[in-house]
């Protein structure tokens, strides 16, 4: 009897490290109240993860933390993951690595190389296993323990130490810059204070000053994001917003430049055909590269747009944000409520473009005006 309580004291800790996050300062939205046999799936799911890092010698190697000799080289492999919000969240805890005596370097996606071309924090960027000579690690972080991101490292670096950012954590959304930090803090050993560790949580993205688009406008310029991957987070109602603010007398003294993707060149495109009275509207939509794109928000007044990677390469770029959400996401998730973050955030009934033009006018006149 004493056995089978034990067991299931066991299976229960299993599931609740896999469904809630290891902090709980760190936002995370409300875990489902599964039953029994929903339950089932998840610990199949994580007990063949257990059973692969087992069978392939690998939980010997994994620790919670790293005990490491100054001057200690550190591999994060960064795997499966090419957007770049994502990126700029799951990786903020790296700015840590600035109070450690340890050299970080980082594998990942190409298509993230030009993102952290400049960054500080990492040594040396990976785009291909066969770069790596993993002997020269001596310790590797994953960025979670995934049944690929497993069967990666034990390939390539199967006789390293390693741990994971997220450890055995697989539920729902979370807040993946608190998350981040809280890691590093952890696996580092850096003893930064759960507070402190709150205060300093940031966005970072070092780029090069680029001043080939500066303002023209006395007032200020305010950077909109259009486009997007995801239907339900791309605004529908950018043309109503912008004859409003040609509207506002106070609003139109600002110039509005649009920025995004090629995916967002047929809207910038009408939106830029619409007639206007007063408003000052140019488009750099699909004609900048990352680090210019964030050169200019910076040097804007605003950035407004919706939950995606403009959206944190404008928090990376220390500029105040109107952030636009569906309300599938808890807007929490996104940004931290301290000193980095000036996020102003409105959520939609159902998808982002439910969001009336006029609250979005109102709460960019309350940025700019109030």
């Amino acid at each position: 009897m004493q056995s089978e309580k034990r067991k299931g004291e066991t299976v229960r800790g299993f599931i609740s490290k896999s469904l809630r996050v290891p902090h709980p300062e760190i936002i995370q939205d409300e875990v489902e109240n599964l039953s029994f046999y929903k339950k089932i799936p998840l610990l199949k799911k994580q007990l063949h993860k257990w059973s692969l890092l087992a069978l392939n010698r690998q939980l010997g190697l994994y620790a919670e933390a790293a005990d490491l000799r100054p001057g200690a080289r550190i591999l994060l492999m960064y795997s499966g993951v090419n957007n770049i919000g994502d990126a700029l969240m799951d990786l903020s805890g790296r700015a840590l690595i600035g109070g450690t005596p340890y050299k970080l370097d980082v594998l990942l996606d190409p298509s993230l190389a030009e993102l952290f071309r400049h960054d500080r924090y990492f040594s040396r960027i990976y785009t291909d296993f066969r770069e790596v000579d993993f002997g020269e690690y001596d310790f590797v972080i994953l960025n979670k323990l995934g049944i690929r991101v497993i069967k990666e490292k034990v390939k390539h670096a199967s006789q390293s130490r390693f741990t994971s950012l997220i450890g055995w954590y697989a539920g729902r959304n979370y807040n993946h810059i608190q998350f981040s930090y809280y890691s590093f803090n952890k696996i580092l050993k850096c003893g930064v204070d759960g507070s402190d560790l709150y205060k300093s949580s940031r966005l970072v993205l070092d780029a090069p000053r680029c001043d080939a688009y500066a303002s023209e406008s006395r007032a200020g310029r305010v950077a909109i994001s259009v486009g997007g991957r995801e239907s339900h987070r791309i605004y529908g109602k950018w043309a109503d917003v912008l004859a409003r603010l040609d509207n506002d007398e106070g609003l139109s003294r600002f110039e509005y430049v649009l920025i995004g993707s090629d995916n967002g060149l047929k809207e910038a495109n009408d939106l830029i055909g619409m007639q206007y009275r007063n408003l000052k509207l140019t488009s750099l939509v699909g004609k900048l590269k990352i680090h210019e794109c964030f050169s200019v928000i910076a040097q804007s007044r605003l950035f407004v747009g919706a939950d995606g990677g403009l959206l944190h390469i404008a928090h990376a770029a220390g500029a105040p944000t109107i952030a636009l959400f569906s309300n599938d996401i808890d807007p929490r998730t996104r940004y931290v409520e301290n000193d980095f973050f000036k996020c102003s955030p409105l959520m939609g009934a159902s998808d982002v473009t439910s969001i009336e033009p006029k609250d979005v006018v109102n709460v960019i006149r309350n940025v700019l005006l109030g």
